[in-house]
């Protein structure tokens, strides 16, 4: 499902009477911080509301939602050449049809970028949600982003949900599930090339 706009546009802020965009650009000059990538602040309001994964009604529902999220990229990335670069279970919504079956949304394009511009200097290429993003992201080497990276997100996403499940918000912290010894725990903390180990 592509989600469609139904307004939008950038925040501005009032800076001592004078209209500013709001930006990386604005908020790091002030604190003497060399801006690594400029990205500006906007907001869109968009339908149909989806609701988190927990929403899926069912093992069937949930894979339902899955695969319209997969279609979705696969499609935005052949017709449209964009890379998302952010794949998450945050960023992997459910909607409800006019007949009640679930579907899937992806949102949260913030860092998606066109494929002719994957080449940037790499603070554009480390992107993403930690536990999701992909090995090759992770290690943060030379080597071009591809859709690979994104589907291999995908994969760390069902790998979580087998893990921790969809619908219990808090199966993160229940202690039987997340002791020390489970590998999938380390995709959570240390650094990139520790997470990228562990994977």
């Amino acid at each position: 499902m592509y989600p469609n706009i139904v307004c939008g546009g950038r925040v501005q802020l009032d800076i001592d009477g004078v209209q500013r965009q709001d930006s990386t650009d604005l908020l790091l000059a002030a604190m003497n911080v060399d801006v690594p990538q400029h990205r500006v602040h906007k907001r869109l309001i968009t339908q149909p509301i989806g609701k988190q994964l927990s929403n899926a009604g069912s093992v069937l529902e949930l894979i339902a939602v899955l695969v319209d999220v997969m279609t979705v990229h696969t499609e935005i990335f052949k017709e449209c050449q964009i890379l998302h670069r952010d794949i998450s279970i945050s960023n992997t919504l459910v909607w409800r049809d006019t007949d009640e079956s679930a579907r899937g949304m992806l949102i949260d394009f913030d860092l998606a970028l066109p494929t002719d511009q994957v080449d940037l200097p790499a603070g554009y290429k480390r992107t993403g949600t930690l536990p999701f993003m992909s090995i090759n992201n992770l290690e943060e080497n030379s080597n071009q982003r591809t859709s690979l990276d994104d589907w291999e997100a995908f994969l760390a996403v069902v790998c979580w949900i087998g893990t921790f499940g969809w619908q219990e918000v808090d199966a993160r912290n229940d202690p039987a599930l997340t002791s020390d010894d489970r590998p999938i725990m380390k995709w959570r903390e240390g650094s990139r090339i520790t997470i990228a180990a562990a994977k």
